[in-house]
């Protein structure tokens, strides 16, 4: 037999890439940097998780479970949640054995109770007040359970709490009471019924905040009468604008408004900011059959506020023209200064307010008068380029 020959073929070395001290998408840094992100997300994700287990009641899926409970409606938390939550399923998953425990040795041994007032389980609430549970215990806010209970406005709970020896007029650490949460979440009924009780309406809060005060902030007239019915105080100094007048003339209560001065309150009367409810009325709503009330029952229209103006200055700036018509209809003073100086019709050819200028002029508004700048109302509709208000000025001076 013939031998047959090697033939040795040699094969051409590949260069091989080095991999570890050269740069680029595979070299050790992105290697590392790989794991760096990944772990960095893991530690962030589990803090996270943890976080969330003390506003939920969920021991297991608690991080999950808090972005679907909050039920946001903005187009950034819909693509949070639909990103999120199924990383953050398989994570609180995987990180059960130190969730658990965890929420177990830190959450609130009452906790359940108030999770009972809130979901309204009545037999629940009550099994844990025979166990010998105090009905005035406070949650993590410092909240009695009564007040819990008004807020939600459950009126068997709040009997049962009531029955068991709490206090009708506990306060939390702001001072509110339940008649004053209740109000705040608009829960009539519950008034209703601690009123009956004999609970105190005219307590104030820490920030002087009477419940009748908070219902006509609202603009809860139905609450706001009610209470008034029932022996709430309107006098004295109450909230942040001094007193109900203040406030219901502000947002415009009319009903309100007339139950006080049929009582004798003050129409001209001032807070501690100077500001007449005529002045707070032109601030706040501006309600046209809020200041024709006020105006009919006596209301001053030159009354000036701390800074020397009127109401008829903060409507011109506002541009409200059926307002303007009616302080003037009523002797509004057009040529009042303020302490600057300024004037309504200085106020309106500043913002460009064409007809209230119009107005104003039709009521004999000097359009000479200067403030302590030296500017008169020319010189601001020139300043912000009001090319109709300069024209209509420079008719009646021309006139003058």
């Amino acid at each position: 037999m013939k031998k047959l020959k090697t033939i040795a073929i040699q094969i051409p070395k590949v260069p091989v890439r080095d991999r570890t001290n050269k740069p680029g998408p595979s070299g050790p840094f992105f290697v590392y940097f790989k794991y760096v992100i990944f772990y960095f997300i893991l530690i962030f994700s589990s803090c996270s998780t943890l976080t969330g287990l003390s506003n939920t009641n969920n021991p297991v899926y608690c991080g999950t479970r808090s972005v679907v409970k909050s039920k946001p409606n903005t187009m950034t938390y819909k693509a949070f949640l639909y990103l999120d939550l199924p990383f953050s399923f398989i994570l609180d998953t995987f990180f059960l054995p130190v969730t658990i425990p965890w929420y177990y040795l830190n959450r609130d041994p009452n906790q359940y109770f108030f999770d009972a007032i809130e979901e309204g389980n009545f037999r629940l609430v009550k099994k844990s007040l025979e166990k010998g549970l105090s009905p005035e215990v406070r949650n993590e806010k410092n909240w009695p359970s009564l007040l819990l209970a008004a807020k939600h406005g459950n009126i068997p709970i709040t009997n049962l709490l009531l029955q068991e020896g709490a206090a009708i007029n506990t306060r939390s650490m702001f001072g509110e009471t339940a008649i004053r949460i209740a109000v705040e979440y608009g829960k009539y009924e519950i008034i209703k019924f601690l009123i009956q009780h004999k609970a105190n309406v005219n307590i104030q809060d820490n920030s002087y905040t009477s419940p009748l005060y908070r219902a006509v902030e609202l603009q809860n007239e139905k609450i706001a009468l009610f209470l008034l019915q029932n022996g709430a105080n309107y006098k004295g100094r109450q909230g942040y604008h001094g007193s109900i007048l203040m406030i219901a003339s502000m947002n415009g209560l009319n009903t309100v408004i007339e139950h006080v001065l049929k009582q004798g309150e003050d129409i001209n009367s001032r807070n501690i900011y100077k500001d007449t409810p005529l002045l707070l009325a032109s601030i706040g709503n501006a309600n046209m059959k809020t200041l024709e009330l006020l105006l009919k029952k006596g209301a001053l229209p030159d009354e000036r506020g701390q800074y020397g103006g009127s109401a008829l200055m903060t409507l011109s700036r506002r541009g409200l023209e059926r307002q303007v018509k009616l302080l003037l209809a009523y002797k509004a003073d057009p040529n009042i200064q303020d302490y600057q100086g300024n004037t309504a019709l200085m106020q309106a050819a500043k913002n460009g307010h064409i007809e209230v200028t119009r107005i104003l002029l039709q009521h004999k508004a000097n359009v000479k008068l200067q403030n302590q700048d030296g500017k008169t109302a020319m010189d601001y509709a020139t300043e912000n380029q009001q090319l109709e208000i300069m024209n209509l000025l420079k008719e009646i001076s021309f006139e003058i």
